[in-house]
């Protein structure tokens, strides 16, 4: 059987998958074709939406820099940028993210 791994870089502004195959690296394109996926997640009328579609969307329907708040117990004032449409909430003893007018989502959530 075959080895085939899979890589993945969670940026601060892309996301990238690549799988190495055979001792080869292939970077995989999203469904629009691009090499590269923005590290951003939109939420809008019951939808969820991934990269390009969701920096289509209002600010207000978009989270991003989940990554910075993964493994945090407590909201930091250095850690929350006041620039982000959302909140960040400790519930539970959990940081969890969230839009005006929805549920809140821990920051692994998002990324899946």
């Amino acid at each position: 059987m075959a080895v085939v791994c899979v890589g993945i870089d969670l940026g601060a502004t892309n996301s990238v998958v690549a799988v190495c195959r055979k001792g080869k690296v292939d970077v995989i394109a999203n469904d629009s074709g691009s090499r590269t996926t923005p590290s951003v997640v939109g939420f809008l009328d019951g939808e969820s939406f991934v990269g390009e579609a969701a920096k289509d969307l209002p600010a207000d329907s978009q989270m991003f820099d989940a990554k910075l708040l993964l493994g945090q117990k407590d909201v930091s004032p250095l850690k929350v940028s006041t620039d982000w449409p959302f909140k960040v909430v400790q519930e539970g003893g959990v940081l969890k993210m969230k839009l005006p007018g929805s549920g809140a989502l821990q920051p692994y959530e998002v990324i899946l």
